[in-house]
């Protein structure tokens, strides 16, 4: 008798752990129910300044932001069922000069890029150079691929190498701040 209780009550255990696998199973959905988000990365060049990365590596967006700001806050969310994932920053110098900036994807394939309040157009570049003096934030874009992973310093140097022109409105910026603190 008490073997025929422990094969029934076995039984019933081994019936409520399909059930509720198959229910588990069957209440998920086998598709992403949220955005993509990015790899990010960070990396210091010397001579150059900060570049915060964001690739989407399956999906093929990147956006690349080089500045010369002390201290960089990012921060990326997505929760189920939303229609974009947003990705944010706020980069802040010792001096005062500050800007931030949100990216917006819904398919990491395309996105909506705001920096200090202005929308850019990431068809016209998707590198790009932000040059923060005082109040104003001025933004310059280029069509360049860029490497396409996690980025050490060395790549970027040798990216910025190959494309001096990204990196000329910084070194400008930064001639003109020490001339002025002279």
């Amino acid at each position: 008798m008490q073997l025929l209780l422990q094969n029934s009550l076995l039984h019933h255990l081994q019936w409520s752990l399909v059930l509720g696998i198959s229910l588990g199973v069957m209440g998920c959905d086998l598709k992403r129910d949220r955005p993509p988000g990015p790899v990010t990365s960070s990396a210091v060049v010397q001579g150059v300044g900060n570049v915060t990365h964001l690739d989407w590596q399956e999906e093929g967006l990147t956006v690349t932001l080089i500045d010369q700001m002390d201290h960089h806050a990012l921060n990326g969310t997505s929760a189920s069922g939303e229609p974009f994932y947003q990705y944010s920053g706020v980069a802040t110098s010792g001096d005062g000069r500050r800007y931030q900036w949100d990216v917006e994807a819904s398919d990491g394939k395309t996105a909506a890029l705001t920096i200090a309040g202005k929308v850019y157009d990431l068809d016209n570049g998707r590198v790009l150079t932000v040059v923060v003096g005082g109040e104003d934030v001025v933004v310059h874009q280029a069509k360049y691929e860029v490497p396409r992973r996690e980025s050490s310093p060395t790549d970027w140097a040798d990216f910025f190498a190959v494309h001096p022109d990204v990196v000329e409105p910084l070194i400008s910026e930064t001639t003109t701040r020490d001339e002025r603190s002279e």
